[in-house]
């Protein structure tokens, strides 16, 4: 018993096609990322537990894309200096990052499927 593959394509163009597609995908996490990261912020916002006194805090909370060969990522930051403190403090009582990824997960993965 044999087995024979007969393949009638050019590799070039098969080659050509896989990188149009990953272009595409890669395009479409993108667009999914440049959709989310905002819900994202406004959700830590809107749910931070800790009361505003200057509002520094809340406002300091702020997301970014970050975009690499292989990853497209999503960062969710606070930028005053005593951020760390309103995360783990307190057994953690007024953490809000965490919870707001965890949070915004099924928006992620719907907005993927949308744009996939």
């Amino acid at each position: 018993m044999s087995l024979q593959i007969t393949w009638d394509q050019d590799p070039n163009s098969v080659l050509t096609a896989l990188d149009f597609e990953a272009q595409r995908w890669r395009r479409a996490v993108e667009s999914a990322a440049e959709i989310i990261a905002p819900r994202l912020e406004s959700y830590a916002k809107q749910n931070a537990r800790w009361t505003d006194r200057p509002g520094n805090a809340r406002a300091g909370l702020s997301t970014a894309i970050a975009v690499s060969e292989e990853l497209v990522e999503i960062y969710l930051y606070n930028s005053v200096s005593y951020a760390i403190f309103l995360e783990v403090a307190r057994g953690g009582k007024y953490a809000i990052i965490y919870e707001s990824i965890v949070a915004l997960l099924p928006d992620v993965f719907a907005t993927l499927q949308a744009v996939l």
